[in-house]
């Protein structure tokens, strides 16, 4: 879901950070960014198409499906995500306030 509004050119950099970060992508990108801090790969790779639609420079390099390679990036991100869901539900069997809070047993130890 590439972003197709123009950017002017001319713009500076944190121009076309704010006029970037209100677009829809824009938006999805940077909530990416600061709500998946734990998936290190997930948020190098955001970072990186955040950059690129941002300045534009999926426009000038067209050798690269952006759409496809943001797809991808997407679904290796969602496949991380339920994993390390999975393992902490994993661990947190048997202690029904710990899977209904969604806290991981390493950060609130129960009382036996």
């Amino acid at each position: 879901m590439a972003d197709t509004t123009e950017s002017d050119p001319d713009a500076s950099c944190m121009e076309r950070l704010k006029k970037y970060i209100k677009t829809k992508k824009g938006s999805i990108l940077a909530a990416e960014m600061v709500s998946f801090p734990f998936l290190c790969s997930s948020l190098i790779l955001s970072m990186v198409f955040f950059v690129v639609f941002m300045m534009a420079l999926d426009k000038k390099f067209r050798a690269v499906n952006w759409i496809w390679s943001d797809f991808f990036r997407a679904i290796v991100a969602a496949i991380i995500y339920i994993i390390i869901s999975i393992i902490f539900l994993h661990q947190s069997v048997g202690y029904p306030t710990l899977i209904a809070s969604g806290v991981s047993e390493n950060f609130i130890q129960p009382e036996p």
